[in-house]
Protein backbone atom coordinates (compact mmCIF):
# COMPACT_ATOMS: atom_id res chain seq x y z
CA UNK A 1 0.00 0.00 0.00
CA UNK A 2 1.20 3.53 -0.73
CA UNK A 3 2.03 5.76 2.22
CA UNK A 4 -1.08 7.94 2.77
CA UNK A 5 1.12 11.04 3.01
CA UNK A 6 1.52 10.86 -0.79
CA UNK A 7 -2.24 11.38 -1.19
CA UNK A 8 -2.01 15.18 -1.15
CA UNK A 9 -5.44 16.68 -0.72
CA UNK A 10 -6.02 17.11 -3.60
CA UNK A 11 -3.18 15.55 -5.61
CA UNK A 12 -1.20 18.33 -7.30
CA UNK A 13 0.44 17.89 -10.71
CA UNK A 14 3.23 20.47 -11.15
CA UNK A 15 5.07 21.69 -14.22
CA UNK A 16 2.51 20.60 -16.81
CA UNK A 17 3.93 21.81 -20.08
CA UNK A 18 2.21 22.71 -23.30
CA UNK A 19 3.44 22.54 -26.86
CA UNK A 20 3.04 25.36 -29.34
CA UNK A 21 0.81 23.30 -31.65
CA UNK A 22 -1.70 22.91 -28.79
CA UNK A 23 -2.67 26.58 -29.23
CA UNK A 24 -5.21 27.84 -31.76
CA UNK A 25 -4.75 30.74 -34.18
CA UNK A 26 -5.88 33.27 -31.53
CA UNK A 27 -3.12 32.12 -29.16
CA UNK A 28 -5.44 30.32 -26.71
CA UNK A 29 -4.95 26.74 -25.62
CA UNK A 30 -7.20 24.70 -27.91
CA UNK A 31 -9.76 22.18 -26.70
CA UNK A 32 -7.40 19.43 -27.87
CA UNK A 33 -4.55 21.00 -25.87
CA UNK A 34 -6.79 21.36 -22.84
CA UNK A 35 -7.67 17.67 -23.12
CA UNK A 36 -3.97 16.79 -23.23
CA UNK A 37 -3.39 18.78 -20.03
CA UNK A 38 -6.32 17.05 -18.31
CA UNK A 39 -4.87 13.69 -19.45
CA UNK A 40 -1.57 14.61 -17.76
CA UNK A 41 -3.32 15.57 -14.52
CA UNK A 42 -5.34 12.33 -14.53
CA UNK A 43 -2.15 10.33 -15.18
CA UNK A 44 -0.60 11.85 -12.04
CA UNK A 45 -3.50 10.66 -9.88
CA UNK A 46 -3.68 7.27 -11.57
CA UNK A 47 0.03 6.70 -10.95
CA UNK A 48 -0.52 7.19 -7.20
CA UNK A 49 -3.42 4.72 -7.28
CA UNK A 50 -1.25 2.24 -9.28
CA UNK A 51 -3.68 2.13 -12.19
CA UNK A 52 -1.66 4.38 -14.50
CA UNK A 53 0.99 3.81 -17.14
CA UNK A 54 3.14 1.45 -15.04
CA UNK A 55 0.11 -0.74 -14.37
CA UNK A 56 -0.82 -0.71 -18.06
CA UNK A 57 2.68 -1.91 -18.93
CA UNK A 58 2.39 -4.79 -16.41
CA UNK A 59 -1.21 -5.85 -17.02
CA UNK A 60 -2.39 -4.53 -20.38
CA UNK A 61 -5.28 -2.74 -18.63
CA UNK A 62 -5.51 1.05 -18.94
CA UNK A 63 -7.67 3.84 -17.59
CA UNK A 64 -9.97 5.07 -20.37
CA UNK A 65 -12.12 8.18 -20.35
CA UNK A 66 -15.81 7.23 -20.43
CA UNK A 67 -17.46 10.63 -20.01
CA UNK A 68 -16.42 14.18 -19.17
CA UNK A 69 -17.83 17.63 -18.67
CA UNK A 70 -15.34 20.47 -19.11
CA UNK A 71 -15.69 24.09 -18.01
CA UNK A 72 -13.28 26.63 -19.54
CA UNK A 73 -13.06 29.57 -17.16
CA UNK A 74 -9.99 31.55 -18.29
CA UNK A 75 -8.21 30.96 -21.58
CA UNK A 76 -4.60 29.85 -21.24
CA UNK A 77 -2.71 32.19 -23.56
CA UNK A 78 0.92 31.37 -22.89
CA UNK A 79 2.92 28.18 -23.25
CA UNK A 80 4.19 28.19 -19.68
CA UNK A 81 4.19 25.44 -17.07
CA UNK A 82 0.72 24.90 -15.65
CA UNK A 83 -0.40 23.30 -12.40
CA UNK A 84 -3.19 20.78 -12.08
CA UNK A 85 -5.25 19.27 -9.30
CA UNK A 86 -6.71 15.75 -9.17
CA UNK A 87 -9.50 14.92 -6.78
CA UNK A 88 -11.20 11.56 -6.43
CA UNK A 89 -14.96 12.00 -5.92
CA UNK A 90 -16.20 8.41 -6.07
CA UNK A 91 -15.27 4.92 -7.20
CA UNK A 92 -17.20 1.80 -8.09
CA UNK A 93 -16.46 -1.44 -9.90
CA UNK A 94 -13.64 -0.60 -12.27
CA UNK A 95 -14.50 3.11 -12.56
CA UNK A 96 -13.28 6.33 -10.95
CA UNK A 97 -15.23 9.61 -10.76
CA UNK A 98 -12.66 12.42 -10.71
CA UNK A 99 -12.54 16.19 -10.67
CA UNK A 100 -9.59 17.88 -12.38
CA UNK A 101 -8.48 21.53 -12.43
CA UNK A 102 -5.95 23.45 -14.53
CA UNK A 103 -4.28 26.54 -13.04
CA UNK A 104 -2.31 28.97 -15.23
CA UNK A 105 1.16 30.29 -14.44
CA UNK A 106 -0.37 33.09 -12.33
CA UNK A 107 -2.34 30.60 -10.22
CA UNK A 108 -5.76 31.38 -11.74
CA UNK A 109 -8.19 28.51 -12.25
CA UNK A 110 -8.38 28.17 -16.03
CA UNK A 111 -10.46 25.04 -16.54
CA UNK A 112 -12.19 22.28 -14.61
CA UNK A 113 -13.27 18.85 -15.72
CA UNK A 114 -15.47 16.29 -14.04
CA UNK A 115 -14.93 12.87 -15.56
CA UNK A 116 -15.43 9.14 -15.23
CA UNK A 117 -12.56 6.87 -16.19
CA UNK A 118 -12.82 3.09 -16.32
CA UNK A 119 -10.08 0.49 -16.02
CA UNK A 120 -10.32 -1.14 -19.41
CA UNK A 121 -8.91 -4.46 -20.61
CA UNK A 122 -7.46 -4.94 -24.08
CA UNK A 123 -10.85 -5.94 -25.54
CA UNK A 124 -12.54 -2.79 -24.22
CA UNK A 125 -14.40 -4.41 -21.31
CA UNK A 126 -14.23 -2.77 -17.90
CA UNK A 127 -11.73 -4.62 -15.70
CA UNK A 128 -11.82 -4.94 -11.92
CA UNK A 129 -9.35 -3.11 -9.70
CA UNK A 130 -6.87 -5.25 -7.79
CA UNK A 131 -7.06 -5.49 -3.99
CA UNK A 132 -4.07 -3.13 -3.69
CA UNK A 133 -5.68 -0.60 -6.03
CA UNK A 134 -8.97 -0.77 -4.09
CA UNK A 135 -7.05 -0.13 -0.85
CA UNK A 136 -5.33 2.90 -2.42
CA UNK A 137 -8.66 4.17 -3.76
CA UNK A 138 -10.24 3.85 -0.31
CA UNK A 139 -7.41 5.85 1.25
CA UNK A 140 -7.64 8.60 -1.37
CA UNK A 141 -11.43 8.76 -1.03
CA UNK A 142 -11.04 9.11 2.74
CA UNK A 143 -8.56 11.98 2.29
CA UNK A 144 -10.65 13.75 -0.36
CA UNK A 145 -14.11 13.26 1.22
CA UNK A 146 -13.88 16.13 3.74
CA UNK A 147 -13.00 18.70 1.07
CA UNK A 148 -15.73 21.17 0.09
CA UNK A 149 -17.78 20.31 -3.00
CA UNK A 150 -15.91 21.54 -6.10
CA UNK A 151 -17.38 24.82 -7.31
CA UNK A 152 -17.61 23.78 -10.96
CA UNK A 153 -18.87 20.26 -10.39
CA UNK A 154 -21.90 19.47 -12.51
CA UNK A 155 -24.62 16.91 -12.20
CA UNK A 156 -24.30 15.25 -15.61
CA UNK A 157 -21.34 12.96 -14.87
CA UNK A 158 -21.97 9.88 -12.73
CA UNK A 159 -20.62 6.39 -12.27
CA UNK A 160 -24.08 5.06 -13.17
CA UNK A 161 -23.76 6.20 -16.78
CA UNK A 162 -20.21 4.90 -17.33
Amino acid sequence: MIDPVTFDTPVIAYGLRTEQDWFDASGCLSSWGTSRIFDGIAATGFAILDCGEAYRARSGCAMALRQAMTSILEPVRQATPLRGAFRLLDAGGGALHVYLEIYDALGRLSAAQEAVYALTAAGGAVAAFTDAQRANIEIMLRYHAPLPKPKHRGRMVTLDAA
